[in-house]
Order: structure tokens, then sequence, then C-alpha cells
């Protein structure tokens, strides 16, 4: 029976917070979709914004104040504007725009028609041919990504690459699967004599010759057209980086077989891979991330523990580094 005089067994909160958590982020994409962060740069007001977007002024009113209440945007004096954060993230003219990933991931993520794949399932033969190709742009992903790795990812990949290489060595680098390449641009960046060699599907590749291009490190990294499923390596590596793309891996004790056989004896495979668990129930942003692709008929990504146990037998040791669990690997006896 529900007592006035003391609160109930559970915290309530997070379920009631959904509905405005829904809301927060419909109002979000929408404004990136009508292109309002882009109009808001500088201020203006209800009537001339909706006459440059052909919007109804008073909804749009509405729309605008709602968010102001969420802090995207600021209101005074009749006027409206972007905070500076929202002009950071949010404003296509900033070179740490996210509104491409975050658009990318709302229809990557769509479940719309979740009540129609529960009931009737999905063709999972088809859906799995090519390791998911025809389900994925990869060259979307890779665009909208590039910036999020900058929220920390890549500074920290390259504070832990400094620890690891002096940075005057000459360092030949292998990227598999390297999408965006950013990983790889800013070693050729932080590390002046790296030689980086790029491996990534057609369909990504010329995004990440952009890429290399407009950091001007094209004389230290080349891109080839390839599957890292397939491609055997032909050369030694002193760093070998593997991003999201080993629980990818078709044939991951031949991806061991290959990468160990690739690497300088001295050198080191980079690991990074979505941390899935045994029971494919955590991390809870990649289980939600990829739960459309599931239902849709997905079953491409493995847990990281047979990545691992894959590494381990080939003689693929971890190197123990303080944060970075699981990531840095060197050639070794498994038995030592």
């Amino acid at each position: 029976m529900k007592n006035a005089n003391e609160l109930p067994k559970y915290d309530g909160s997070k379920l009631i917070n959904l509905t405005f958590q829904y809301l927060e982020t419909k109002l979000i994409y929408t404004a990136l979709e009508l292109n309002i962060f882009n109009c808001l740069e500088t201020g203006k007001s209800i009537d001339e914004l909706a006459k440059s977007l052909h919007l109804d002024e008073k909804n749009l009113e509405y729309f605008l104040k709602s968010l102001v209440s969420m802090d995207y945007i600021k209101y005074e004096n009749g006027i409206f504007e972007n905070t500076d954060e929202t002009n950071y993230f949010l404003n296509e003219k900033s070179n740490m725009y996210l509104g491409e990933n975050l658009l990318y991931w709302k229809d990557l993520t769509n479940i719309d028609n979740i009540h129609d794949l529960l009931k009737n399932g999905a063709d999972r033969d088809n859906a799995n041919k090519d390791n998911g190709s025809d389900f994925f742009d990869f060259r979307s992903m890779g665009r909208g990504a590039r910036n999020s790795m900058y929220l920390g990812r890549v500074q920290g990949f390259v504070k832990l690459m400094k620890s690891l290489f002096d940075e005057n060595k000459s360092i030949k680098v292998l990227d598999l699967g390297c999408g965006s390449g950013v990983l790889s641009v800013e070693i050729a960046k932080n590390f002046p004599n790296a030689k980086c060699t790029l491996i990534d599907q057609a369909q990504v590749i010329n995004f990440t010759k952009d890429v290399i291009a407009e950091n001007k490190v094209e004389d230290r990294v080349e891109v080839e057209v390839g599957d890292f499923n397939t491609y055997t390596p032909t050369e030694k590596y002193d760093l070998i980086i593997t991003s999201g793309v080993l629980d990818f891996v078709k044939d991951m004790d031949n991806m061991s077989d290959k990468i160990y056989n690739s690497l300088d004896d001295d050198g080191c495979l980079y690991v990074s891979t979505h941390q899935m668990n045994d029971d494919f129930t955590k991390p809870k942003n990649f289980i939600l991330g990829w739960l459309s692709g599931n239902l849709n008929g997905l079953d491409i990504l493995k847990p990281e523990s047979l990545v691992m146990e894959s590494l381990n037998k080939y003689s693929l040791v971890e190197v123990e580094i303080e944060n970075h669990p699981r990531t840095i690997f060197k050639k070794g006896n498994i038995n030592e």
C-alpha cells in the first residue's frame, strides 16, 4: 500500500524522466534537420528566423523557447541566439561540429518498426551477407565519427603512443579498417618520421584521403582499398592499429596469425573493441547502438573475450598499462 509518510522502495524518477529525455533528443534532431543552429550563430528575432526558414512564426517561437529551456540557445530582448557551446558543437561552420554524427546515429538506431520485427523476426541470412556492408553506410559513419573522436579518444591515443615510441623514431604503421584515418593522421602529425598505410573499403577511402589532405600529411600517409578481413600485409610494422574492427572479423584466429607475422619483434598492436560481454548485455551504449541492426538480422559482432582469447592463442600478449586495459599487445610467450 502507498504510504504518504515514507518514500517508495525504489526511485521512480528514472522512468518518469524518460519522457523528457526523449523529447529533448527529438528537439535537437529537429533543430539540426531544420538548420536552426546554423541560422542562430548570430542573434535573430522570431520573425526574421521564421521568414528565412519558411516556418510558422508562432510554433517556431514555442520550439525555440523549448531549446532555451534546455540551455542550447539564449533569449534576450526578443532575440534568439546559440550559446557558445552550441556554436562549438552544433553549428556546421565549427570544426568540432557533431550534428552529422548525431543525425547518422539517429537513422542507424531507428526502431520505429520494432513491433513488426518482434512479431515477425528478420531475414538474417541476407542481413549478414558481406559482413553487414549493405546495412551500413561506412562513409557516413566515418564522416560522422571523425569529430566525436576528438572529445578525448584521440588525445588519449596520442598520449599513449608517446609513452610507447620516441617521437623521433621512424615508425611504420598499418591501420586496418581505418575509417576516417584520424588515428594514423595524428600519428603522422605527432611523429615526424612515421610512415602510415591505411586500409579500408572503397566507399570509405575517398573521405579518408580528404582527411589526409586536409592535415597535409600526404607524403607520409598512404591508403589502399581493401577489406581488413582478407587483407594480408606483406611487410613488418612497428604499430598495427585495429580500432573497432577485431570484433567484426570473420575468422579471428586467421587475423591474429596475420597480425603476429606482420608485427616487428618489438612492435605494438593497438586494440579498441566494443567491449561486449559474453551475454551481450553490456556496455549499455553499444548494446543500444547495435539494437536496430540486431533486430534487423545483423549478427556479426563478437564478444571481447573471443578477441582476447584468439590474440593470446597466437602469442599476442597484453602490455599492462594503467587506464588502458586490453589495449596494447606485443609478441610474447603466453606461458611465461
